[in-house]
């Protein structure tokens, strides 16, 4: 060690000088982070080094120590002890921006020539993992606010340390009677709580720390630390965490903390289902979160939100990436102002909105160039022109009951972005044509996913063909479209070979449909097929599922909901040769019965793949699951997920009363009670050769028929025989 590193200076022997590092001489260290060569800190060496040069300098400085140590001596009788807001004691003082690499004996042997040291407590800083902090309790209050005087010191790394006075919940507890009751950390109390005999001084060499018996006082929820609390503010609702605010200024700012570190606010989660959210308690959440918040789900039919909420979300959400919004109304400009004051946003839902348009979208849709999911939905003011301002690289598109959908602009705006979407949806939109799909295809080339479900009136057996175009298709849903065939399947299979998953339920067009077992059939020649929806389709049969069994192997999902024609037959050729089948939905399938739930014990008994299986069955002949603990893979489930007016077999009574003739008789003896008539007639006996001979023999017709003419009455009934008109007192009107 050179020289130089020391420095005599006889005219500067002031007291903080002195005791920040701990020399009661006139020498200075330049370089306090400066280390030897065998990696020991210089301080540590420090000591003994100036004692030897302060021998050496003979009796000449007597009188500059004495001096020296008087000073110290009346600073410290001058000291006053400091206390908190609440009037206690200050004897812990908060220790920040300590080096990682700094111990627990280094911080006792810096600190420890203020004074008798009773708990050290070194921690892991949460916001910043390179530095740590620590919590150092002395035994008299003059030593903390000596420390505290002293303010910043230097550790064995050569980094700055700053000393603050910790919080009032950090400081031992003082009783009436002068006892005091010192607080510890857990492994001291342990020790003490064991009675044990070891030394508790291994870990605070050269320092005085008070070894005794140290109790710690009930005080409840506030002798946890901030990161405890905040774990436990985790549990409570947001509801619940603006209420602890109240409580007391730790509290608060504790609660502050947990709304900045809140990225995501869904108002359809379970924690808001019982409250009715309005624009003003919306403001207050923000208020507190919303600088931090990248999604925003407003999607709840069953809260109350004026025209104030977009402006309200645009004014404290800057950041926001994801903002869904259902049944809100738009004030003039309101899309505008969340544009500018948004621009990051990459995802925007928009469902049953009222008082807007394409001119307000126009507005917005410019202004977000990180745009990457649009949807649409329930609403009547949309033409599609606001498609051609799209600026962000959108790759999903979905358009959702938009009956005033322009093709000539939905065309447009689809070449715009042909480049990045991969996924279109559009369901309900009734004005598109034949033609048009055609169009839709050639503007998307790149498509991997369309939707065309739901009513399409204008769309006939042959305007689907042209998806066949899309031979990078992996996902195609025509849910409900009336204009499916068995040459649209046919075109399809041929030209879309990477599909993977079909959605075909209840299209076709009902009975006049032109989709029949042979155009399923077909299915099954995609060799990728993994999930596929056949349900309420009057071509589902047995066909069909030997078909899909004997070469749709891949398959994972197969729903069959509502099919009339299918039995155990071709059901058991599924469970049993498609191993990798994860689920088989059977809800209200008529004809299946336990045959198919032992097929499926059989064949799930012996797989090798390990893969579950689970069987719906509700609304079949099977009443009941075997309970079979020899196959665990296996679940059998009796919940009836079909809907009923989706079979090709339903029969609306509203429109096709029954023709019951219990319930004729039950009308015609509420009808004979208001009338007082003691008839005991029955329709069934319309039935009874024995009583109407007359009506068997007779083959001539008689019924009633329709007559155009002006002085002719509703109803004539007509008798080829006699060719006579009954009177005018039968039935004067449609009323009598």
């Amino acid at each position: 060690m050179s020289s130089s590193n020391w420095v005599v200076d006889e005219s500067d022997v002031s007291p903080d000088r002195n005791n920040r590092y701990g020399l009661n001489n006139r020498y200075r260290l330049d370089n306090v982070g400066l280390q030897l060569g065998l990696g020991l800190p210089l301080q540590l060496l420090g000591v003994s080094l100036m004692s030897d040069l302060n021998k050496s300098r003979g009796s000449g400085n007597t009188r500059s120590r004495s001096v020296v140590n008087s000073r110290n001596r009346k600073q410290e009788e001058n000291l006053s002890i400091l206390q908190t807001v609440d009037g206690i004691p200050i004897r812990t003082v908060y220790i920040t921006n300590i080096n990682i690499e700094v111990q627990k004996f280094e911080m006792c042997h810096i600190f420890g020539r203020y004074g008798q040291i009773v708990n050290v407590f070194l921690g892991i800083s949460k916001n910043d993992r390179s530095k740590r902090f620590a919590f150092i309790t002395f035994f008299n209050p003059k030593d903390a606010a000596h420390v505290l005087g002293d303010k910043v010191f230097c550790d064995f790394k050569g980094r700055r340390m700053y000393a603050l006075a910790a919080d009032s919940w950090h400081q031992p507890h003082e009783e009436p009677n002068g006892e005091i009751i010192w607080k510890m950390d857990r492994r001291a109390q342990a020790k003490v709580e064991e009675g044990s005999e070891e030394d508790d001084d291994q870990t605070t060499e050269g320092a005085g720390v008070v070894e005794e018996s140290v109790q710690i006082p009930d005080e409840g929820i506030n002798t946890l630390n901030d990161d405890c609390m905040l774990h436990i503010f985790s549990f409570l609702s947001y509801k619940e965490i603006a209420g602890v605010e109240r409580v007391c200024k730790r509290w608060q700012g504790l609660s502050y903390r947990m709304w900045r570190c809140l990225h995501k606010l869904n108002f359809t989660s379970p924690s808001f289902r019982r409250l009715k959210v309005t624009t003003p308690c919306l403001e207050q959440y923000l208020r507190r979160c919303g600088e931090g918040l990248t999604l925003l789900d407003l999607a709840v039919n069953n809260h109350s939100f004026d025209e104030k909420t977009i402006i309200v979300v645009a004014k404290y959400c800057p950041n926001l990436e994801i903002l869904r919004i259902a049944n809100v109304h738009l004030a003039n400009r309101s899309l505008a102002h969340l544009g500018r004051r948004c621009p990051r946003l990459k995802e925007l839902v928009m469902d049953g909105c009222s008082k807007f348009s394409d001119a307000d979208l126009m507005s917005l849709l410019p202004k977000c160039k990180k745009l990457d999911y649009l949807e649409l939905s329930n609403t009547n003011g949309i033409s599609g022109k606001c498609l051609l301002n799209v600026a962000g690289p959108v790759t999903n598109l979905k358009l959702r009951s938009c009956p005033a959908i322009n093709a000539n602009n939905l065309v447009s705006g689809l070449h715009k972005m042909s480049e990045t979407l991969e996924s279109l949806t559009l369901n309900a939109c009734g004005n598109l044509r034949g033609t048009e799909v055609e169009r839709i295809v050639s503007a998307v080339p790149n498509l991997s996913s369309l939707s065309i479900c739901r009513c399409f009136p204008q769309l006939d057996f042959s305007s689907l063909a042209p998806v066949s175009k899309l031979n990078k298709l992996t996902e195609l849903n025509l849910h409900l479209n009336s204009a499916v065939s068995d040459s649209v399947l046919t075109a399809i299979v041929e030209g879309c070979e990477n599909l993977t998953t079909i959605n075909l339920s209840g299209s076709g067009g009902g009975c006049t449909s032109m989709l029949t077992d042979k155009g399923l059939s077909l299915l099954s020649h995609l060799r990728k097929l993994v999930d596929l929806d056949i349900s309420y389709l009057e071509g589902a049969n047995n066909v069909t599922l030997k078909s899909l069994a004997s070469r749709s192997h891949r398959l994972k999902r197969l729903l069959c909901r509502g099919c009339p024609d299918l039995t155990d037959e071709g059901c058991s050729q599924v469970v049993s040769m498609c191993n990798d089948l994860e689920l088989f939905d059977l809800s209200g399938c008529d004809n299946i019965g336990l045959t198919t739930v032992e097929a499926a014990r059989t064949s799930v008994k012996i797989r090798t793949n390990n893969v579950p299986l689970k069987l719906i069955v509700g609304g079949t002949n099977v009443d009941s699951a075997p309970n079979d603990n020899e196959v665990p893979l296996l679940n059998v489930d009796l919940a009836d997920l079909s809907e009923e007016h989706l079979r090709p077999d339903f029969i609306d009574d509203m429109f096709f009363p029954p023709s019951d003739s219990d319930s004729l008789d039950d009308d015609l003896d509420h009808l004979c009670e208001q009338f007082g008539c003691e008839c005991d007639f029955d329709f069934d006996d319309l039935n009874d050769p024995t009583l109407f001979p007359s009506d068997f023999d007779d083959d001539t017709p008689k019924f009633g028929v329709y007559s155009d003419t002006d002085d002719a009455n509703w109803l004539d009934i007509v008798d080829d025989d006699d060719d006579y008109e009954i009177e005018d007192t039968f039935c004067d009107n449609w009323r009598d």
